[in-house]
């Protein structure tokens, strides 16, 4: 009930912000901010940040902290509600900021504190929509303290220097490449490089537009080669720079400035809050827009307001945190193998049998920008042999242990590796000795004593020969099969996966691989220019000590439902699922069958169809410790008239016990889009959606097929926390 009040409680908000708007232009217009007594003009943040409580610092979120945090969360909501007031001047809003601040160091000195884990969660949330507030804030009061004429000569100077920069990168490239000096003119770079030399702005505005003009005609040259060759990233790189260059130049600084700067970072921060509060693709398009004005407006570009939000709004959407011992479990590989012995060492001829045991795994290196790691291969090789001279005849029992390492680097497309590096440590025990003169009671004691002395003085020499003989035949079969399984991986990545991906459009648009000596991190992004990506993910959940963290941003959900195609199209409940399991089928690279939901005995399938809105049809929400589903959606019906598009919430939570993942759906809330529905057709809706998404209960087991064999892991734990959606695997 919770969810639905405050549901329509942000519509009357929104509704009255509208309302207020209208109000505040008429009062512009006359001169004034109000109807009656005037009130001072806008000061820091009033006026710029919306004066309403995000619903993720709401009193709600902090009521999870319990009730040991009852006071210190009735004190946290008076100074979250106090902040947005935005009254007083801007010290006494600093002021109130500075509780915030404080507030928030006591939420990090918690999360350090292993006593209240079980509340990481709503700590978490409350910690990551307390750091957006108060960072927004500082980049807010910051950008209103810039001087627009100093920042704006500095900002073309950076961009001057960042020009040269290029050019400079542009022609060591081009005196590496036969003949490629040839293609300086072409960018006019001797009569670029004079004018970016010179103190005359105006040449080297002219001279930048110029260069411009040149590579803007790339796109329309018919030689293919020489179009390639030009669109080289050092070109690439100058043409960029250079139009960087000329926006500087042209940015405008007059008086007006102020308000309008005022202005668009109020859009920004409205923005901002609504494509957190409701993830529309509308309200992301809206922050894309205020995004680009910014950069056109505010000294500097905005790059302290940027920031923010490059950090929270479009930051990476999907993590993975991997153990070494999670991947030690995909990739290990145990092998036992025996076989005979025929060899000829110092003077004696050798024979006998011999049984070598490996263990494949791997050991992670630090890499800022990869995966590196060495794969390992621990061994034993047991020997029982016997060597025959026309003097004596030896038994030894050899165990010798080995240790090789193969560095192998993944870069995100391929797989590469170094030689093999390997040491040996060899062990030979002498478990009899016989001679021709044994069992002599004149010779034979004395003749064993000797054959004893003379094997002992070899053993160091037959023990190095023995390690060689270990080198020689593990080495080389150690790099040929490592070589062939990380080729072999790479190819099944690409074939299996990122082909699969990038035909249904989910290959993202930016990834990053690290390594650490413990864990391997990945960190990639779903989005278009005109979407929107993740936040700081809550540190305390990316982590994974024995196995493996996944972190899935709300914003990873949409984006990739969009790409499903759903909007505006017309499926029973059947084709629905058919449609998500075709879909991933072709983005796994692999058959994906989804069951059908459980039915009642005698319960035929239903023929009813969802007609689902142009815009928006499905929308996940990641808050409050659980996933909230909304469905913009009409349905269709054989035997009664159709029910125009609706506005459904479906709360749903999740719980891992043991073998099982229960998913248990929340009450549902129904809100008018075309029309009032009134309360029977909603009753009517209601039931459909219950129909359609029941509880239902899981495996909590799940497989995974590794480069040499398919191992079985478990989901330990499911949490959702500010904007993620976070699974533990062992």
């Amino acid at each position: 009930m919770s969810q639905v009040l405050t549901r329509l409680s942000r519509r009357e908000n929104r509704a009255w912000r509208g309302v207020l708007s209208v109000g505040a232009m008429t009062g512009l217009a006359m001169g004034s901010w109000a109807f009656g007594n005037q009130d001072p003009a806008p000061e820091g943040l009033r006026g710029i940040l919306p004066n309403t409580v995000p619903s993720r610092l709401s009193s709600d979120v902090l009521d999870e902290l319990g009730t040991n945090w009852a006071k210190w969360s009735e004190n946290t909501t008076a100074a979250v509600e106090k902040f947005f007031q935005l009254e007083g001047d801007i010290a006494a809003q600093k002021a109130a900021l500075d509780e915030l601040k404080a507030r928030l160091a006591i939420v990090d000195k918690s999360l350090a504190d292993p006593r209240y884990r079980t509340i990481f969660g709503p700590l978490s949330t409350l910690k990551g929509s307390l750091s957006r507030t108060i960072e927004f804030s500082d980049a807010i009061l910051e950008s209103l303290t810039l001087d627009p004429v100093k920042v704006r000569l500095e900002t073309i100077a950076s961009r001057k220097a960042e020009s040269v920069k290029a050019l400079e990168a542009l022609q060591a490239a081009l005196d590496k490449i036969p003949g490629g000096k040839a293609w300086l003119p072409f960018v006019r770079g001797e009569e670029l490089a004079k004018a970016m030399a010179g103190s005359d702005e105006a040449a080297a505005t002219a001279a930048a537009k110029a260069t411009i003009e040149r590579l803007d005609g790339v796109a329309k040259i018919e030689n293919e080669a020489q179009k390639a060759f030009l669109s080289r990233p050092e070109f690439v790189a100058l043409k960029s720079a250079l139009e960087g260059y000329v926006a500087a130049i042209n940015a405008p600084v007059d008086e007006a400035s102020k308000e309008k700067i005022r202005t668009v970072i109020a859009q920004l921060a409205t923005a901002a809050r609504n494509a957190e509060d409701d993830p529309t693709s509308a309200n992301a398009a809206a922050l894309r827009a205020a995004i680009k004005t910014v950069k056109e407006t505010v000294p500097g570009g905005g790059a302290a307001l940027l920031a923010v939000v490059q950090k929270n709004f479009l930051n990476y959407n999907l993590r993975l945190v991997a153990s070494e011992t999670f991947l030690s479990k995909l990739m290990s590989d145990a092998r036992t193998e025996s076989g005979g012995v025929r060899d000829f060492i110092l003077g004696a001829n050798v024979g006998g049998y011999q049984t070598t045991s490996t263990v494949v795994g791997v050991n992670l290196k630090p890499s800022p920008n990869s995966v590196r790691f060495d794969l390992t291969l621990n061994g034993t090789v047991q020997s029982n042999t016997t060597g025959v001279t026309s003097e004596a005849t030896v038994n030894t029992y050899g165990y010798h242990t080995f240790y090789a390492t193969k560095d192998v680097n993944f870069d995100g497309e391929k797989f590469t590796t170094a030689p093999a590096l390997i040491s040996v440590r060899p062990n030979n025990t002498t478990t009899g000795i016989s001679t021709r003169y044994s069992g002599s009671l004149l010779f034979g004691n004395y003749a064993d004593r000797v054959a004893a002395g003379e094997v002992a003085s070899r053993r160091p020499q037959a023990e190095a020969i023995a390690a060689q003989r270990v080198r020689e035949r593990v080495l080389p079969r150690f790099n040929e099969e490592a070589d062939v399984a990380m080729k072999d991986a790479g190819a099944k990545l690409e074939k299996e996966l990122f082909a699969g991906l990038k035909k249904v459009n989910l290959f993202p648009d930016a990834k990053v691989y690290q390594t650490s000596e413990t864990d391997l991190k990945l960190s990639s992004r779903l989005m278009t220019a005109e979407e929107i990506g993740g936040n700081v993910p809550p540190a305390n959940f990316l982590t994974a000590t024995t196995g493996a963290t996944i972190l899935l941003h709300e914003s990873l959900l949409n984006n990739s439902i969009d790409r499903m195609g759903f909007a505006g199209k017309t499926f029973t409940e059947e084709e629905f699922r058919k449609e998500i399991q075709t879909f991933l089928s072709t983005a796994l690279g692999r058959e994906i069958v989804l069951k059908d939901r459980p039915r009642a005995e005698g319960e035929m399938p239903s023929k009813n169809s969802f007609v689902f809105a142009k815009e928006d049809p499905i929308r996940f929400k990641a808050a409050s410790g659980g996933l909230t589903l909304t469905l913009r959606t009409g349905f269709k019906s054989d035997d009664r008239e159709d029910i125009p598009v609706s506005e459904i919430t479906v709360p749903l939570n999740f719980t891992v016990a043991g073998p099982e993942i229960t998913v248990t759906r929340g009450t549902i809330a129904v809100a008018d889009v075309e029309g009032d529905l009134g309360i029977a057709t909603k009753g009517v809706i209601r039931k459909k959606i219950q129909d359609a998404l029941p509880d239902r209960t899981v495996e909590s087991k799940f497989k995974i097929d590794g480069p040499k064999k398919t191992v079985f892991a478990n989901v330990t734990k499911l949490a959702v926390v500010d904007g993620w959606v976070i699974v533990d695997v062992q």
